[in-house]
């Protein structure tokens, strides 16, 4: 077998490039120039497999012997896959040798090789660069986040205080139980009650449901409680149906609806119950809100509100409301609610609770004093919805006078 020397001598012209000496029975190299150590890694003793490991050896063999070049997908010492042609020859020690093929080929992939380098290089300075540009964007959006959340909370303290306290609701209205859950941490939904100005013995109870839930109608409820305050200064509130209709025309002018280029369509739903607990009777008008009485029998009575609601620019014109006169017995309760409770989807069929399933289950309770009815309707609600997202504030009010 010839030595390393006698090859360097012989092809003296082609160290520039790779070249290298394979035995054909162990497929070891038998010896390699420097080239190929510094562009493939590879030295005497080295596995051919090491170097392309994708060989077809049966092919090769047979390229050998009609003195063909053979081209191979080599990876280098920096990882870059290049495509290396060789010149083949069989000698006649049985070793084959792979003479690289045009040197300005492989210097060029050498420059490849090095290009490849850098742009590695850049790609990650600029994947770091955006790295820290995106966990800059990260805690900025996570302390705008912490903020909102923080200003959020402290608005429902706020919200909750426009809330009549418990031991007021009792001292006007009886046994009282309420349930108010905005769907986010505020809501469109609230409750009002107080003396009635020109008439201190007797009191008044409205709940509504302004446009949409979260910070939006938090703001509603928050126009809405001054201007039923002003009814009251004035007297109206006294006459539910007139409330009704000046509370309207009020939320208009806040707004701006009486332009009909008004930005706004916003509005609200309601139901007033005046309380009278000496004369035993409760004067009721409502907007898109029921009252529910439950007797002493469980006979159960859905006094309708009218099928309008209060502001909103597109609402349509004038509304003639109806008060109704309701003469209660002791033992009676009522119920007002939002319609966040009866619109929530679930159940097998995904379809809303709605107001007959809710009359089904007044007429069978099992308990109808305020606190043990409303354990009943929290847990039908809970029940229905079940792993559905909740879809509305939610907002009951039961009280037996």
């Amino acid at each position: 077998m010839a030595t390393p020397n006698h090859f360097e001598q012989d092809l003296w012209g082609f160290l520039e490039a790779p070249i290298f000496l394979v035995c054909q029975n162990s497929w070891q190299i038998q010896w390699c120039n420097s080239k190929a150590t510094s562009l493939f890694g590879i030295e005497k003793g080295s596995l051919f497999s090491t170097l392309f490991p994708a060989a077809d050896l049966p092919k090769l063999i047979k390229r050998l012997q009609v003195g063909r070049h053979a081209e191979f997908s080599v990876e280098t010492k920096d990882r870059l896959f290049l495509r290396v042609t060789f010149r083949l020859k069989q000698l006649s020690s049985g070793s084959i040798l792979f003479e690289g093929q045009n040197d300005m080929r492989v210097l060029e992939a050498e420059a490849m090789s090095a290009s490849y380098v850098k742009l590695v290089e850049q790609q990650k300075r600029q994947i770091l660069k955006e790295k820290e540009l995106n966990e800059i964007a990260h805690r900025s959006l996570h302390y705008a986040s912490e903020l909102i959340t923080q200003s959020i909370n402290y608005a429902s303290f706020i919200q909750k205080a426009l809330l009549p306290l418990p031991d007021v609701l009792s001292s006007l209205l009886g046994q009282v139980a309420t349930w108010w859950e905005p769907r986010d941490v505020v809501g469109g939904d609230l409750y009002w009650a107080g003396t009635l100005k020109n008439h201190p013995d007797v009191c008044g109870l409205a709940l509504f449901d302004c446009t949409g839930h979260g910070v939006p109608g938090a703001f509603m409820t928050a126009l809405v409680v001054p201007i039923i305050d002003t009814l009251n200064e004035r007297g109206l509130l006294e006459t539910p149906n007139l409330a009704l209709a000046e509370l309207d025309r009020l939320v208009r002018k806040r707004l701006g609806q009486d332009n009909p280029a008004a930005a706004t369509n916003d509005g609200l739903d309601m139901g007033i119950c005046v309380l009278n607990r000496q004369k035993r009777v409760i004067e009721f008008a409502g907007a898109g809100i029921d009252l529910f009485r439950i007797n002493c029998n469980r006979d159960t009575t859905r006094i309708k509100g009218q099928k309008h609601s209060l502001g909103y620019r597109d609402s349509g014109g004038w509304v003639d409301w109806v008060s109704h006169s309701i003469f209660y017995e002791e033992g009676d309760v009522f119920l007002m609610f939002s319609d966040g409770f009866v619109t929530q989807p679930g159940g097998p069929k995904l379809t809303a609770l709605g107001h007959n399933r809710l009359l089904e289950e007044l007429r069978n309770v099992k308990g109808v004093m305020p606190s043990a009815l409303l354990d009943e309707l929290q847990k039908l609600f809970l029940d229905w919805h079940g792993v559905q997202a909740r879809r509305d504030d939610v907002t009951l009010i039961i009280f037996a006078p």
